[in-house]
């Protein structure tokens, strides 16, 4: 994505990450661009409804106060394998709703729905949850047509 846009690209997400405000900190950069993608993970890391309320709020409020002048993109959750399925407190589709809903009050981001980045179909997923290389080159040309 960052090629085609002539961007350089920072990586700040990790393996397993899920919406945490308290790991948002200054380390003095200007963005352009932030996307946030978040989502899936708290299905089953985060206990309950309200605290995964509380952290994308707070997430979200962290990103508009770190990077005010930054285009913001808040990426909803792609399609996975455990569709259906609830975790500690809601099913896929709950998850995405509760971010749509929330993201309704933070106007700065430009909301993209991933389940139009991919098609819900295990054949472009590597392990049922992540992108394989022809989901992500499906859903890195999806999002340049996004943004």
């Amino acid at each position: 994505v960052s090629l085609n846009l002539g961007m350089e690209q920072l990586n700040l997400g990790v393996g397993g990450a899920y919406f945490q405000p308290e790991l948002l900190e200054d380390v003095g950069l200007s963005p352009s661009l932030v996307s946030v993608a978040y989502g899936a993970n708290d299905r089953n890391l985060v206990d309950t409804e309200a605290a995964f309320r509380e952290n994308v709020e707070g997430f979200l409020t962290g990103v508009e106060r770190l990077y005010p002048a930054a285009r913001k993109l808040l990426i909803v959750p792609l399609w996975c394998a455990m569709e259906g399925q609830k975790g500690k407190f809601a099913d896929m589709a709950g998850i995405r709703a509760i971010i749509r809903e929330i993201a309704k009050r933070h106007p700065a981001f430009q909301v993209i729905e991933g389940m139009a980045l991919v098609p819900g179909n295990e054949s472009y997923l590597a392990d049922g949850l992540h992108p394989n290389d022809l989901g992500f080159q499906l859903f890195s040309s999806s999002l340049i047509r996004r943004i």
